[in-house]
């Protein structure tokens, strides 16, 4: 702290009469000539030599003000001193090894221990070889009078005298003046004589006057100090949340130049100007950066913007990390992107479930990679766990990956390279993924589907490569549907999910205006381009087509099934039991569909609105040549040809379309995951309640997960506390509410009732996706915070870890996507020279934005980032 006001004492009063200082110490002894000789070494430049020891000692307090036990000696010298019988005994102090200001201020209030030979026990300084302690040695005789010695201290416990200022301040002292303690008297006189003019003695002595001197304003400069940290915390407080509100929205922070006097200077200065007008601490600030310049600590480089950014990534970060080791078990989801720099950027999204019974998702981190192989991603996903101390070797419980070879490859895939270390961490494809490759294989699973999508496709590439056309089908739009919000033609992806739906949907509603667009086009530009007239005369026919309106309808009652449960997958709070019961009852009401009924119901629709819009209403399918197929030995049947174009489409086209949907849902989600689901199927309420009416367990229950966990699972202490609870008759909520965006609104069909061929059981209830409600008795989370709830953590602890590491799982990596997508908005073009680490954290302040960042926090990191900050941000 003294170093620190000295250093302000140039500022607030000044020194340059440095030799009042050494006059307060040499007042009265010009007449000893050794003395003087030394003064006058002294030159100009002593009270620089003496603001340097106060910096030397200043530093080394505050390296013992580190030290956690100083406050334990300073308590152990006030407990010393009053067992003492003199509270300043000297043999006390030179004890202590280092002193801290407190303890110097304490020291200096007593003053020197100098005891009179009448206030000692027998009343007299004992002697030591017939000599003994003298009381005129506390006074020295000088030419003009006598001086006292305020620096001699006589210990009468030990009978030793001590040099007070050098055991405070004294570097390189002799001993027996700091800790041995002086004890030859026939010497005395001598001694002190040669002593107080050593400059040990002399540079100690000094600190104290000056010390002395100082001590009437310290109070001044010490408010002085509290005023500027307070008025520097006080803007950076203003500047974090102004980057907060920037990293929250995904803004840009610099401009293209910056300059006070450019009218645009970037948002982050803009917004700092802007909060000058209703600021006094931003207004003086920016006053007087604009009048010191670089002179003026400026908080707002571009330099200490990056730091302030990473000091509000690194509070975010830090605040994750304790949830997921209050959690314990986390699982991760990890994929790649090109940014708009063509750098390969990899994202790292933990799952975890917090202390309030919420799932989370988590951007942990983005980094830049050269490679994207499996041990590349190995390497990195190491390096991203060991930097944010998170022990995944051991409570890692789950990965959740893309298609991509080098993700979930068998041999060098980064799930197995993880599995090499951590077999527990089992390894699920993400299912969003997996549904949209079924989507994706329905489409291409005839030829009408084919021509379906590839003339969407078309459809979309003519009307948006044309600004005319684009213009000409919102003009049609608003004629044809005053009271409708204008929609744009959808373009039809692979990987973008469920893209065919949205194409679809947009086509199917805007249609006659689609037609009509067509036929502006053709008729003005048709006339000058023959391609575009063909192209239009292609799409009329196709869209007017009976075919198309029925094949579209099937896929859109299909779409209908999927898309509420694709969206649902891509929910961060889903678990694995939910996404398992969403799943099939999409495939139940799919396998509804494969039946003569269902086909004839879309067939009279489908002729139904093509008769309302004065379309083809019959079923022209094209005429092909009839093959012979030779007839084989003991063959007896004949291959008959289909005549029927209406029976032709329901084997060639609808069958195989359902049958393709069927198919790719049975093959593609049987996986080394469905044991483990089984396992955690037991303790979904359901399930709970059909074991309460059988009494009855399966003899291979919990086998699965215990096998996979067992570093935290033991079979038999769970199959107790199962039983146990099964008969507690503990009553359990099994329906909740999902979120209104899971369901859609706009079917074109009316629910209908099972066909005979579906083999459904007539007092089942349809659980139907489509409807506003979806009760799922299976959801782990809902017994997650049925656990945590009702307090049966402590009462059931192995069964509530079963049910924490089940909701733990991940079932897809969408939030990895969701990350990609933040990733397009803060790394634009024209931000795509922003450094890695800039980028990371901007990424993981936008993307976690709902967590609440304490401002005291961020700015005691942000001072941590330099000395200088320090000295400004902290008393």
């Amino acid at each position: 702290m003294y170093f620190e006001i000295f250093n302000m004492l140039e500022d607030v009063h000044s020194l340059s009469d440095n030799q009042i200082a050494i006059d307060s110490i040499n007042d009265g002894r010009e007449s000893n000539q050794d003395f003087n000789k030394l003064v006058n070494e002294l030159d100009v430049n002593a009270a620089e030599r003496a603001e340097e020891l106060q910096t030397e000692e200043s530093s080394n307090n505050q390296k013992y003000y580190n030290n956690s036990s100083h406050g334990n000696e300073f308590e152990e010298l006030i407990f010393m001193s009053s067992l003492s019988t003199w509270d300043n005994d000297p043999a006390i102090l030179s004890k202590i090894s280092r002193f801290t200001p407190e303890m110097i201020d304490l020291v200096l209030k007593w003053g020197p221990c100098q005891p009179k030979s009448n206030e000692l026990p027998n009343g007299k300084f004992p002697k030591e070889a017939n000599r003994c302690f003298h009381e005129s040695w506390y006074y020295r005789k000088l030419s003009d009078g006598t001086e006292h010695r305020d620096w001699l201290t006589y210990s009468p416990s030990l009978n030793k005298m001590y040099c007070l200022y050098c055991i405070l301040f004294g570097r390189h002292a002799q001993k027996a003046w700091v800790t041995d303690g002086f004890r030859q008297f026939q010497n005395g006189t001598i001694a002190l004589i040669a002593h107080e003019t050593t400059s040990v003695h002399v540079e100690a002595s000094l600190r104290v006057k000056l010390r002395e001197s100082c001590m009437p304003i310290l109070p001044i400069m010490v408010e002085e100090r509290k005023k500027q940290v307070a008025f520097n915390r006080e803007i950076v407080r203003q500047l974090v949340e102004i980057i907060k509100y920037l990293g929250y929205h995904s803004l840009s922070f610099r401009g293209h130049r910056e300059q006070w006097s450019n009218i645009i200077k970037g948002n982050f200065k803009d917004l700092v100007v802007l909060l000058s007008t209703h600021s006094p601490e931003i207004s003086l600030h920016i006053s007087n950066l604009q009048l010191k310049g670089r002179k003026e600590l400026s908080f707002i480089s571009w330099n200490q913007q990056n730091l302030l950014i990473s000091a509000i990534s690194e509070e975010i970060c830090t605040i994750i990390k304790s949830e997921i080791k209050l959690a314990r078990f986390f699982s991760i989801s990890i994929d790649t992107t090109f940014d708009v720099s063509r750098k390969e950027q990899v994202t790292f999204i933990l799952r975890y479930i917090n202390e309030f019974g919420i799932v989370c998702e988590r951007l942990i981190g983005m980094k830049e990679s050269a490679y994207t192989t499996g041990q590349a991603l190995f390497t990195l996903f190491s390096e991203v766990m060991e930097s944010n101390d998170l022990d995944w070797k051991k409570y890692l419980v789950g990965q959740s990956y893309d298609g991509a070879a080098s993700m979930q490859g068998k041999y060098n895939g980064l799930q197995t390279k993880v599995r090499e270390i951590n077999p527990q961490a089992v390894f699920i494809w993400c299912h969003a993924h997996r549904l949209d490759l079924i989507i994706t294989s329905a489409v291409g699973s005839c030829s009408t589907a084919v021509n379906l999508f590839g003339n969407l496709e078309k459809l979309f590439v003519f009307i948006s490569c044309s600004k005319r056309r684009n213009s000409i089908y919102r003009e049609k739009q608003t004629l044809r549907y005053p009271n409708s919000r204008i929609r744009s033609i959808k373009k039809v992806e692979t990987t973008r999910w469920m893209s065919q739906a949205f194409a679809l949907d947009t086509v199917l509603k805007t249609l006659e205006s689609i037609l009509d667009t067509l036929e502006d086009v053709k008729n003005v530009e048709g006339q000058v381009d023959y391609r575009v007239g063909a192209e239009c005369n292609g799409l009329i026919q196709y869209l007017e087509s009976f075919i198309f309106l029925l094949t579209a309808n099937v896929f859109k009652k299909i779409f209908d099934y999927v898309e509420p449960v694709s969206r649902a997958l891509q929910a961060h709070n889903i678990d694995i039991l939910t996404a398992i019961d969403f799943l099939k009852k999409s495939e139940k009401n799919i396998f509804n569909l494969r039946c003569d009924t269902i086909f004839q119901d879309f067939y009279d629709t489908a002729k139904t609105t093509a008769q309302d819009l004065n379309f083809e209403i019959e079923l022209n399918l094209p005429t092909k040549r009839q093959r012979r197929v030779p007839r084989q030995s003991g063959e007896t049947n004949s291959d008959d040809p289909i005549n029927d174009p209406v029976v032709s489409y329901k084997v060639n086209t609808y069958f195989v379309i359902i049958d393709k949907v069927l198919t790719e849902l049975k093959k593609r989600f049987q996986d080394n995951t469905i044991d483990i689901a089984k396992d955690l199927a037991l303790i979904s309420p359901k399930l709970i309640y059909a074991m309460r009416k059988e009494l009855s367990i399966p003899s291979d229950a919990f086998s699965s997960i215990c096998e996979n966990y067992k570093r935290f699972l033991n079979k038999d202490d769970i199959l107790r506390e199962y039983i146990q609870f099964i008969k507690s008759n503990i009553e359990i909520t099994v329906s909740e509410k999902l979120p209104d965006f899971l369901h859609t609104t706009n079917s074109s069909f009316e629910e209908e009732s099972s066909c005979d061929e579906s083999n459904q059981d007539e007092n089942e209830t349809d659980n139907d996706l489509t409807t506003n409600t979806i009760q799922y008795s299976g959801s782990l989370l809902i017994m997650y915070k049925f656990f945590s709830l009702k307090g049966l953590k402590s009462i059931f602890p192995n069964l509530y870890q079963v049910i924490q590491i089940g909701v733990t799982l991940p079932i897809s990596s969408a939030s990895t996507e969701r990350s990609f997508s933040k990733l397009k908005i803060v790394k634009t073009r024209l931000r795509s020279t922003m450094t890695q680490n800039r980028l990371e954290d901007l990424l993981i302040i936008s993307c976690e934005s709902d967590i609440s960042v304490q401002t005291e926090n961020v700015v005691n990191n942000f001072a941590k980032r330099s000395s200088v900050l320090s000295k400004a941000l902290s008393l």
